[in-house]
């Protein structure tokens, strides 16, 4: 990753902003099905929890700058050649 959130000299790699974001819509998704009763619609609602989790972290990872591809404002000059 080419950015960090620096938190009181604490650095977290800028994927935690995107767990959080996901966590909070996640929250209010979660709960809005809930207040429905639409999981029980599902086989395993654990498991279709787990799955929306994942599927916002993704979707939130995508939309941050880091993770674009350079045709889509995105910046990806650091490669593996440039570690070494």
């Amino acid at each position: 990753m080419k950015h960090e959130l620096a938190f009181q000299g604490l650095l977290a790699p800028s994927l935690l902003l995107c767990m959080a974001m996901g966590l909070i819509l996640w929250t209010v998704i979660d709960r809005a099905l809930t207040g429905t009763d639409m999981w029980r619609w599902f086989w395993r609602p654990p498991l279709a929890r787990l799955a929306l989790l994942a599927a916002l972290i993704a979707a939130t990872a995508l939309g941050a700058p880091d993770f674009r591809a350079p045709d889509q404002g995105g910046d990806l000059s650091c490669s593996i050649s440039a570690w070494r």
